[in-house]
Order: structure tokens, then C-alpha cells, then sequence
């Protein structure tokens, strides 16, 4: 769905300008925005004019600025202007989307050392429902930006800011006019520049912003507004009926029939993302989608409401927004406040949620970009608000076997990973999304981890299939350099830990809190043969580490002339605040050292 983050669009066109990517040369020392609400003859908000002062100034050698606006469709760019700059448009291009109309206008604006220059922009709103979101951060530091948003009489019962992220570098003023006009001002000072930090939320969910609401008064009316783009035009979808039906003749309930139907709509149907015009909210035709073979979320959504329609199920679409967004429906009744289309089935009192670009996601299994986010659901007149069930982190469950014995410096034998929920989606997507050729070097790494010296032959992957509750991967190992031989006694490094987020994490310079990508489990069992004429000289004793945000145990035990381990390693959050990052931090290093214990063999005597 579309969705205007000015903060995404700026990433992204920083290609091509390498200056910024450095530690910044150039700062804002002013920067003034106006966003002036226009209401018609009614009493409705019918447009919204913006008009953006941006001075910068090079600090220790001449430079080249960049100032960036953001417009397409429904926004359009009145002036651009700054001394000796020609503006130059340019269209959005992003990896993740094959068309979208946005655009962004940006001025070179050349600075001399120690001088400054002014970056002006106007443009226009002229479809208000897409004006809610006002970002504060800016590509380079501030020192000082003033906003102001004014609303005129006829709107000021109506219009609302919600504040979010602000901090407290910030000084808010609400202005009365004598004509009943309202001007929100907000004075921020200090503002760090954007820049991307390993592990870190979405910036549109943490960066300063302001929400300008009221356009929509309620959840209720903002789902009428959307539910305009669904029931517009009739669908011939005979073809749909006949082919959903003959697709799931063979199945004995309900779950059974969502689950044919989701594996061949993610099987069958590219998933291409196209945001264009109304496009970007307006599903396209089941029966199009059908016919063509491709769809983005929108058009996936509809071509699985109108299959599950076909066989009996009660099907709707659903709005919802992705962690990225950073505000619920309730909070921010406006289109920013969501950015994907999914489908519901309604069973019983029972919401089944269904994500037709999630491929390699099983039924009622949800991915961490939609977990816990609330949605609308369509219903008729009016909507049903609700959320997206949250995953224990034991649905998500990476299982190791190994079983080794010692050979020379190396520890050599067979191992066996299985994997479920968000593990099984993110292997059997990458591996699946890789070339033929590469697919062998992505399982050495995976299966390798932490180590990079392995080797691995006769590798088998079963159940790589969209709706598989499972993915399980088997292969021959040989961890080398894992043994070290010091006269009488061998010393394994076993590392059974593996879980890819338990590391340090650098808090020097940092900005944001941490947001790691899932709630993830992570439970192994590895098995090492005594060899020949050896006695165990030493275990590792058994280790338990918990707090709010993870969960790991380390447990060692001889049986049957072998050395057993098995370990469980649990994210129980994704989020640790950055005040908290050195208490995890300091937990990871207890665990890494733990880790890396040894176990020492000794030859009889």
C-alpha cells in the first residue's frame, strides 16, 4: 500500500550523493516549515500548503548540499528554489518495489566554507488524505527548526497533533488568533542527523514526528475513505469459483482448504509491488490478478478473499500496518498509519489471518513484521478493529542435531536442523530466492555458523514447500580446526550456542534502541564420541542466564562413552531500549564466554 514516509524516500535517493554518507560537513543552522490547512466553502479541510526554509552551512570545507522534497500524485511541487541551483526531479526507485509514482525534487545547493545558503520549498496537497505525517529529523544535524502548523477556524475542533518521539529538546506553543484561527508551533533545537544503526527500528516508527489528525474523526470513517477503493467495481469471478473449487475437492475441513489455496496462490502469483496513483490503495480485480499471474499485497488479497469466497469461507480484507509504522489505527486514524494489505477468515469467533506475500509462512503462523499489529477489517458498513495474534518465540524454532567424532584437528559427523515458523519462512525464502549455483555456499554458511572453517557434502533439504510445517536440512559435516591436541589431552570447542543474535552490541555513537527481527528459539543436541583409549578430564558445568529479553541454558553430561550437550537459547524480546544495552550486553559476554568453554579428553593411562 502506498505510503508517504518522507524518511524511506530520503534513504533512498542518497544514491549518487557520497558526500552525506561521511560524518557531516554540512549542518541546518535554521530551518523554518509552515503547513497552512485550507478549508473549502463546507468546512472541510481541502488542501494543505507547505512552504519549507532550509539553510545550510559548511563547516570546515566547501560542499555541495542536498535539499530533498518528496512528491508524486497527490503532492505537487510549486517552487524549489536556491541561489545558483537548478532543481532536479527525480523518480523514487526502490528495490522492494517494481513501479511507484513518487518522486522526490532535490537542489544542489553549493556552499562555501564557513557560508550559508537557503533552500526553499513549496508544494501542495491537493488530496488532504494523504497529509498526515510531519518528520523533524532532517539528512543533516539542525540546530534549530521551527514548525507551524495553522489551522483556520472552520477546523480547529476538528484538527489534532499527536506527538511522538519528540524528547526534550522541544517547545511547544499553541497560538489563538482573534478570528479563531489555531497555529500549533513547535521549537526544536539539536536535532541529530538521520543515519542507519545495526539492529535499529524502523525510523518511521522512532524517529521525531508529528501526526496532523482529524481529517478522519474516527477508526469507523477512515474505513469508510479505504473501503471506497474495494467495492467500486464488479468482478466476474466464474473462473475463480470453478477452478477454487475443483482445487480443494479433496480436502476435509476448513483448515485443510485455506491452507491448498494459500500454497497455490503463493506458488502460482508473483508477488510484484506496484504503487501508482489510487492504485496504491486500490486492489486490483481477483479475476485480473488471476489472469496475469502476479499482484502486489492489494491484488494477492482480494484474488485469495475471492478463492476462499469460492469454497464457502467467509473471507475479508484487512488493513494493517507493519512494525515500521509505529502507530496503531486508534492512535493515528490516517492512511500513514498503514502500509500493507492481508486477508482474514473468519471461523467461528476465530480471526485467521492470511499473508499472501509471507510465502514460506504456514497457516496461523504469523511473520515479526505483523505480529501484534492491529488492523481493520472489513465488515460491511462498518469495520472490525482487531490484532494480529503474537508468536511465542517457541513457534519460531530452530532445532540442531549433530552427532561428531574426532578425526585428526576436526570434529566430523552428521548434522540435521529443523526448522519452524519465521526460521522456516526466512531459510526457505533466501535459499529459494538464491540462483542454483549459490544455494550450496548459503547452507555451508548457515550450517557453518559461528565457524568458518567447515566443510559439508551430501546435503538434503525436505519439506522447502510453501504451507510445509517444517523445512529440515541434513548434511555431513566436518568442523575443522575444532580440536586442539596438547600432549596427553585433546580440547574440544564445541560453540553449541549458534543463535545468530546473542552478540554484542556496539553502543558507542548510538541513537536508537535495538529491535532485533524476531523472537526467535534455538535448541540443539550435539553428541561427541570418546574416542578409543580417552576419558572425559573435564565438562563445562552447567549454566543458566535470564532476564527480560533472553533466556539460555548450557548443559554438559557424559553418557554412553560420549560427551552429550544440549542448549536452548530463547529471544524473548525483540526490543531492548538503548538505556538497557549495557545489562545485555554485558549478559551476551556471560554467554559467549560460556560458550567458548572446552571440553578436555584425556588418554588413559
Amino acid at each position: 500500500m502506498k505510503n508517504y514516509r518522507l524518511i524511506i524516500l530520503v534513504l533512498v535517493v542518497l544514491v549518487g550523493w557520497p558526500s552525506l554518507m561521511a560524518e557531516s560537513n554540512i549542518v541546518i543552522t535554521n530551518a523554518d516549515e509552515v503547513y497552512t490547512l485550507v478549508a473549502n466553502g463546507r468546512g472541510d479541510l481541502s488542501k494543505v500548503k507547505v512552504r519549507k526554509e532550509t539553510t545550510y552551512m559548511a563547516q570546515r570545507v566547501a560542499e555541495t548540499a542536498v535539499a530533498l522534497e518528496s512528491f508524486g500524485s497527490h503532492v505537487k511541487i510549486d517552487k524549489a528554489s536556491a541561489p545558483g541551483a537548478k532543481p532536479v526531479y527525480k523518480p523514487w526507485i526502490s528495490e522492494y518495489v517494481f513501479y511507484d509514482d513518487s518522486k522526490m525534487c532535490v537542489l544542489p545547493v553549493e556552499l562555501k566554507k564557513g557560508k550559508q545558503a537557503k533552500a526553499v520549498f513549496e508544494k501542495t496537497y491537493t488530496d488532504v488524505a494523504h497529509f498526515s505525517t510531519i518528520f523533524i529529523p532532517d539528512i543533516y544535524p539542525v540546530q534549530k527548526k521551527t514548525i507551524a502548523i495553522e489551522v483556520p477556524a472552520a477546523l480547529a475542533s476538528r484538527i489534532k497533533v499527536v506527538e511522538k518521539s519528540l524528547g526534550g529538546n522541544v517547545v511547544k506553543t499553541i497560538e489563538q488568533g482573534g478570528n479563531g484561527k489555531v497555529t500549533y508551533v513547535y521549537e526544536v533545537r539539536d536535532i541529530p542527523e538521520i543515519k542507519g544503526e545495526e539492529y535499529m527500528p524502523s525510523l518511521s516508527a522512532v524517529a521525531p514526528r508529528l501526526y496532523v489528525v482529524g481529517l478522519f474523526d474516527s477508526v469507523d470513517e477512515l474505513y469508510q475513505h479505504m473501503r471506497t477503493y474495494t467495492i467500486n467495481a464488479e468482478d466476474d469471478v466464474a473462473k475463480i469459483n470453478e477452478f477454487s473449487r475443483n482445487l480443494v475437492a479433496g480436502c476435509v475441513d476448513d483448515i485443510s482448504r485455506i491452507k491448498t489455496i494459500v500454497e497455490w496462490a503463493q506458488n502460482h502469483i508473483r508477488y510484484i509491488a506496484i504503487e501508482h496513483g489510487e492504485y496504491g490503495f486500490r486492489p486490483e480485480l481477483a479475476s485480473q490478478v488471476f489472469e496475469k499471474r502476479y499482484g502486489d499485497c492489494k491484488g494477492m488479497s482480494a484474488l485469495l478473499k475471492a478463492m476462499f469466497q469460492a469454497v464457502g469461507l467467509d473471507a475479508r480484507l484487512v488493513w494493517i500496518g507493519t512494525d515500521d509504522i509505529g502507530v496503531d489505527w486508534t492512535e493515528v486514524p490516517a492512511l500513514s498509519s498503514g502500509d500493507h494489505m492481508i486477508c482474514a477468515v473468519m471461523l467461528d469467533e476465530k480471526v485467521l489471518y492470511v499473508d499472501g506475500t509471507a510465502h514460506y509462512m504456514p497457516v496461523g503462523m504469523y511473520p515479526s513484521s505483523i505480529e501484534g499489529q492491529q488492523t481493520i477489517i472489513e465488515n460491511g458498513e462498518t469495520c472490525i478493529v482487531d490484532r494480529v495474534p503474537v508468536m511465542l518465540p517457541e513457534e519460531n524454532t530452530d532445532s540442531l542435531w549433530i552427532h561428531m567424532t574426532v578425526d585428526g584437528n576436526s570434529l566430523k559427523g552428521k548434522v540435521k536442523r529443523s526448522l519452524i515458523g519465521m526460521r522456516k519462512m526466512i531459510l526457505s525464502g533466501t535459499y529459494n530466492g538464491l540462483s542454483a549455483d549459490r544455494r550450496d555456499d548459503f547452507l555451508l554458511a548457515y550450517l557453518a555458523y559461528p565457524r568458518k572453517n567447515v566443510e559439508i557434502n551430501n546435503v538434503a533439504v525436505e519439506g522447502n514447500t510453501m504451507q510445509s510445517d517444517n523445512v529440515v536440512v541434513e548434511a555431513d559435516i566436518i568442523e575443522k580446526e575444532s580440536c586442539q591436541h596438547l600432549g596427553d589431552a585433546i580440547y574440544i570447542d564445541l560453540r553449541p550456542v549458534k543463535h545468530p543474535y546473542m552478540e554484542v552490541v556496539n553502543v558507542k555513537d548510538r541513537q536508537y534502541d535495538v529491535k532485533f527481527p524476531g523472537r526467535y528459539n534455538y535448541v540443539s543436541n550435539i553428541t561427541v564420541s570418546v574416542p578409543d583409549g580417552f576419558v572425559v578430564d573435564y565438562l563445562p558445568t552447567t549454566v543458566e542466564f535470564e532476564n527480560e529479553w533472553v533466556k539460555v541454558k548450557i548443559a554438559y553430561e557424559v553418557k554412553d562413552s560420549a560427551v552429550v550437550c544440549e542448549s536452548i537459547a530463547t529471544m524473548k524480546s525483540r526490543d531492548v531500549p538503548l538505556a538497557d544495552m549495557q545489562q545485555w550486553n554485558a549478559l551476551v559476554r556471560k554467554i559467549v564466554a560460556a560458550n567458548n568453554e572446552q571440553i578436555v579428553l584425556k588418554r588413559k593411562i
